[in-house]
């Protein structure tokens, strides 16, 4: 994935912003989308619904993610699309 990179995101659905990472940084570029974040270890397979998902971007326009284990990023987007900007 290049970095950094802007990321689509549709409302309603899962997306993979991020691949085989240990961390990086995520910065909020579509304001009106209510974001939900969650990962999971790389080469598992992708969420299904928001169980474990956590909502980013309430109070700060950057999250950022740090993990000891290779992981995909996923955000799902509520009420609009949206879109992020990756920092790996």
């Amino acid at each position: 994935m290049a970095n950094p990179v802007i990321v689509p995101c549709p409302k309603g659905a899962w997306t993979k912003i991020a691949t085989s990472v240990y961390g990086g940084v995520i910065r909020n570029k579509g304001f009106l989308a209510e974001y939900y974040q969650t990962h999971r270890n790389t080469g598992v397979a992708a969420p299904t619904d928001l169980t474990d998902a956590v909502k980013v971007f309430s109070k700060c326009s950057s999250v950022q993610i740090i993990s000891s284990d290779l992981i995909d990023v996923y955000l799902w987007c509520k009420k609009f699309a949206g879109s992020v900007r990756v920092d790996l």
